[in-house]
């Protein structure tokens, strides 16, 4: 997953369709009507962080920016102590992209709590439909030839994805309104539960739409194959409801506004289960082979994000990488796990050599 762009923010919907909320009335458009889109908060958060990530200069500034970071790490570990404790208590959230102790008009007081409670009952809802609904839909609707050709289920997916990205591109302001509402994800009084199901589907640029689909094509259709279609796509349907919701939750307990969008997150779980399944496997990074196996490739990129929390690096989703990378590790124990029960069985019916 990937931060949304603030220069995007303000190039694209700025003169298009913010503008017109001041130019024309409200009875004559009805799209400038209760328009949800970032806060200046959440814009000056974004262009702060751009041009942090512009300036590099001599020494001096390595060892502020240096300190800087130490700072803010020992900061974020105050903000993360007294938020993950106020998970469990009445005291309210600290976050500062709104405001210390800012307030909305929520059920229950204070609305990071309410936003997240609603983002996990949305995830779990998701998940236990996802595991009863796929295997009667590859059964008893048309969707079924897809269990005997994944490779066509993985170029489906990626469809799905073209499709909205080309719709982030029409510029129809009704369109854009959609997208913004519903294929975004947003902390704040913006969040929608569809938002993340819509948001990891949903890429804004062309490079981070290729890649992803690049590796999912190379990671997914080994996984499907090995996994099932049915259980493949409750894997991934369960993998983007965890990503997304860490998403939400890493930077809650940190105190930070977030906007994200992409598929890295169920991508992360794929190549998790296809490194768990396959440890030893040789993969490349774009073309060029890694001196090591797939095992230790996935761990190293668990380490990245971990790191990326913890040090602010880039505009990345970090947080959303790493949930899903957690979803592929259990995922991938389950196939092992299924594997391993597989192999037992024929062994009992007297296929010594059976390998699965």
């Amino acid at each position: 997953m990937n931060f949304f762009r603030g220069n995007i923010v303000l190039g694209r919907l700025a003169p298009g369709f913010w503008k017109s909320t001041q130019t024309l009335g409200s009875t004559s458009n009805p799209i400038v009507k209760n328009v949800v889109g970032p806060t200046p908060g959440q814009i000056n958060t974004m262009f702060r962080q751009m041009q942090r990530l512009g300036k590099r200069g001599g020494i001096a500034d390595m060892l502020k920016e240096t300190r800087g970071k130490f700072n803010a790490l020992r900061n974020d570990t105050k903000t993360f102590a007294y938020n993950t404790k106020g998970l469990f208590t009445a005291r309210p959230f600290t976050n500062f992209a709104y405001g210390d102790g800012a307030r909305w008009i929520y059920p229950g007081g204070d609305p990071t709590k309410y936003i997240l409670a609603k983002a996990l009952a949305f995830s779990i809802g998701t998940i236990v439909v996802s595991y009863f609904a796929f295997p009667l839909l590859f059964k008893y609707t048309p969707i079924g030839v897809f269990a005997q050709r994944p490779d066509w289920m993985i170029s489906a997916i990626i469809g799905v994805n073209a499709a909205f990205f080309l719709l982030w591109k029409s510029g129809n302001p009704w369109i854009i309104r959609f997208m913004f509402e519903n294929m975004l994800l947003k902390t704040g009084p913006g969040f929608r539960p569809a938002q993340l199901i819509g948001s990891a589907f949903s890429h804004q640029e062309f490079w981070h739409f290729f890649v992803n689909m690049f590796v999912l094509y190379q990671f997914g259709i080994p996984v499907a194959m090995t996994m099932g279609s049915a259980w493949f796509c409750h894997m991934y349907m369960t993998s983007v409801v965890v990503s997304s919701f860490t998403s939400l939750l890493v930077p809650s307990l940190l105190g930070r506004a977030i906007m994200s969008l992409g598929a890295s997150g169920a991508i992360f779980s794929v190549v998790g289960v296809f490194c768990s399944v396959f440890p030893d496997a040789t993969i490349g990074f774009f073309f060029v082979p890694l001196p090591f196996g797939a095992w230790w490739f996935f761990l190293g990129s668990i380490a990245m994000n971990v790191g990326g929390i913890v040090g602010r690096w880039g505009r990345y989703d970090y947080a959303g990488h790493l949930g899903g990378s957690l979803s592929g590790l259990y995922f991938g124990w389950r196939v092992n796990q299924f594997r391993s029960e597989m192999r037992e069985r024929m062994k009992r019916r007297g296929y010594p050599g059976f390998n699965f």
